[in-house]
């Protein structure tokens, strides 16, 4: 029985290392919207509080450093009932072989509600202290991304987001859990304004926000986390895509903004560090 169980985490490691390395391979800078940390925070009973924060990395193909600095916290007043609030500060620097200049940065912020629910509390094949949990919520938030250059030009984009996101944690005995999650988001693009002389590209993209405001935007990716009952460690990998509707002579060209972004991060359990749970009787 122990045999299978290390092959299964043997594979999950294996899927998790592909994943995450064709993520690399497919990156690039963002112009209109710099996602942020999804809010996986687990939460798995009644009065659970959960705070985190993490600190993110990419480059793109070209060369561009980014880093973000994000902020959680889950609460869940009731049972199976979860509220989650999150915040980011995003920034980019582009590096070329001519010069390295100061690239976007973004400030946003969400908040959200959903249920959680552990699937397999009576379900053969798991060991005892396991636990397979899916969460489901549906948010919404907003911020901006704003370029300005030295140069004096640049541009500024304003907008409101609109979020579902499905989770699903394999916990191991509360010391070390992996989670897959998909997060679909619609964007609101509420102004858009530009001012100097930005790339061509920009101005296509831009352009594109003034016949059509609303954009689709898809994220999905993996947490690894572990560490003691008060506090754990994470790594994550997150992989995003964003199409803009690019305005053309004679057809309507989508121009995609991929992006990938690896983040080390730490979860507290408030509830475990400031108050103690009554133990359940029986």
């Amino acid at each position: 029985m122990n045999s299978t169980h290390y092959d299964t985490t043997s594979y999950l490691f294996l899927l998790l290392f592909a994943w995450s390395s064709c993520c690399y391979f497919s990156s690039c800078g963002p112009y209109l919207y710099a996602p942020t940390d999804s809010n996986l925070l687990e939460l798995k009973d009644k009065g659970d509080i959960k705070a985190g924060a993490s600190l993110g990395a990419g480059f793109g193909l070209v060369g561009n450093r980014r880093t973000d600095i994000n902020a959680q916290i889950a609460y869940s007043p009731i049972k199976n009932l979860g509220i989650q609030a999150s915040g980011s500060l995003w920034g980019e620097r582009v590096v070329s072989e001519q010069e390295s200049f100061r690239g976007p940065s973004s400030l946003m912020g969400d908040l959200a509600i959903g249920f959680y629910q552990t699937l397999n509390k009576k379900t053969a094949g798991f060991q005892k202290g396991n636990t397979l949990v899916w969460r489901n919520y549906v948010g919404l938030g907003g911020g901006d991304l704003n370029h300005s250059r030295a140069e004096g030009n640049g541009y500024k984009v304003n907008y409101h987001k609109y979020f579902i996101q499905s989770q699903l944690s394999w916990n191991v005995k509360d010391k070390f859990s992996v989670s897959f999650f998909v997060q679909p988001t619609w964007l609101d693009y509420q102004s858009a304004t530009v001012f100097g002389g930005p790339s061509y590209n920009i101005l296509l993209d831009i352009e594109g926000l003034k016949n059509n405001s609303r954009l689709y935007h898809f994220e999905s990716g993996f947490r690894l986390q572990g560490g003691g009952p008060k506090a754990q460690l994470y790594w994550s990998c997150q992989f995003s895509s964003l199409s803009v509707p690019r305005p053309s002579s004679f057809i309507e060209i989508f121009s995609p903004n991929l992006l990938t972004t690896s983040r080390f991060g730490v979860v507290f359990s408030l509830d475990k560090i400031f108050f103690k749970k009554k133990s359940k009787a029986g």
